[in-house]
């Protein structure tokens, strides 16, 4: 029961930091969005380089959702907590392809607009 408690806690935190993470690039993006492309690459490879790998970031991020299905696991008996648990984990699932490989995408098509119309 103890061990169960840790863990969830500890789930708990790891997916709070890994949203920590995400949401400082939300209020992030007003500002980025008026950099040229020069300086955006630049402040991306500097600035952000402990929230990937080898970074602690790459390992919260990695480390929510392994804890989670984990979780989701050791609570597969408890038929409440399961359910919220399960939706919680899935949830993450659909989160992390979306936010590592879909928002890149996005973000690379947003600098070239913005490139082509400061070109013009």
């Amino acid at each position: 029961m103890m061990f169960l408690r840790i863990w969830r806690s500890l789930t708990i935190i790891l997916v709070a930091l890994f949203t920590g993470l995400e949401f400082a690039h939300i209020l992030e993006l007003p500002a980025k969005m008026q950099y040229d492309g020069a300086l955006y690459v630049t402040i991306q490879n500097s600035l952000y380089r402990y929230f990937g790998a080898p970074g602690p970031g790459a390992f919260i991020t990695v480390g929510a959702v392994l804890w989670a299905i984990a979780l989701t696991v050791l609570v597969r008996k408890r038929q409440s907590a399961f359910w919220w648990t399960l939706a919680g984990t899935v949830c993450l699932l659909i989160a992390f392809p979306l936010i590592y490989f879909l928002n890149p995408l996005f973000v690379s098509l947003g600098i070239l607009l913005l490139s082509c119309k400061n070109h013009r």
